[in-house]
């Protein structure tokens, strides 16, 4: 049984686990289908290119000898598991209703105006909703019930979502040293862009000041707001409590998240986990 998971950026640590247990499973007959390089931001930020450390990845932008490689795994192979990506050999295979499970965030997720938004839908669940071999892996809660009310994927909707490697890390000795702590600590780790809001942590910072409570917050990451954000943290008074410490290798997040006490997360309804 060929298997392929498609997605239209690269193989990150989110998918990793799951294909690793594909590929020891179903070995070469497992392959997944990257359609663009990584970031160079990310390399900067210490994140490995795994597009080349296995060799279960097609490439498909390498070359168009490897996109013409992964367009004809993606239209033979008896499973394809595919994302938001669309080109010819995924319409080819819904054409011709072969077994497909197309994975997906809430469908009402309005990131790029509504216009859009509605032609996203349509290409993506509304064109082949006849298909019965067409299935839905729903990434969160609220996905699974946004395509109930479209009356889509009737009793074809699965839970999905990312998988990540166990931490081999003791609770207890976890304990041990965030209680070591004599001021509360606060990390925070995103971009600093327009929908991960930052300026929501200026807030917090000024609201736990203004009630004498000790803490010190640190903010790891890069983005164009950065700037901005230092500039309200001097503006208000908060460079005693915040400190941004930017751009961290992943390797590294880790140490800071061991350290902190509490840790927040600001995104707003554009990463798909608001209802409203």
């Amino acid at each position: 049984m060929k298997v392929v998971l498609v997605v239209r950026n690269f193989l990150t640590h989110h998918y990793l686990p799951l294909c690793l247990e594909l590929y020891k499973k179903l070995g070469d007959d497992f392959k997944f289908v990257s359609n663009k390089k990584i970031y160079d931001w990310r390399l900067e930020l210490g994140f490995e290119d795994l597009d080349k450390k296995y060799d279960f990845v097609i490439r498909s932008y390498e070359s168009n000898e490897e996109k013409i490689k992964a367009n004809k795994l993606i239209l033979e192979s008896d499973i394809v598991i595919v994302g938001e990506t669309t080109n010819d050999a995924i319409e080819e295979r819904l054409k011709e209703d072969k077994l497909t499970l197309r994975y997906s965030y809430r469908p009402f997720l309005i990131r790029d105006g509504y216009l859009n938004t509605l032609k996203k839908i349509y290409n993506l669940h509304i064109k082949y909703r006849k298909n019965k071999n067409l299935y839905l892996l729903a990434i969160n809660g609220f996905a699974n019930e946004e395509f109930k009310i479209l009356k889509l994927y009737n009793n074809k909707i699965y839970k999905w979502g990312y998988f990540i490697s166990p931490n081999n890390e003791k609770l207890d000795k976890l304990l041990e040293i965030k209680n070591k702590n004599k001021i509360i600590k606060i990390i925070w780790v995103a971009r600093f862009i327009k929908w991960k809001h930052p300026e929501i942590v200026i807030k917090l910072a000024k609201n736990l000041k203004n009630k004498n409570i000790k803490f010190k917050i640190e903010m790891l990451g890069t983005g164009k707001l950065i700037d901005k954000i230092k500039e309200e943290v001097i503006n208000n008074k908060l460079d005693d409590v915040i400190n941004i410490v930017g751009k961290v290798p992943s390797d590294k997040v880790n140490n800071y998240m061991k350290k902190a006490n509490i840790f927040i997360g600001t995104s707003s309804k554009e990463e798909g986990w608001e209802l409203l």
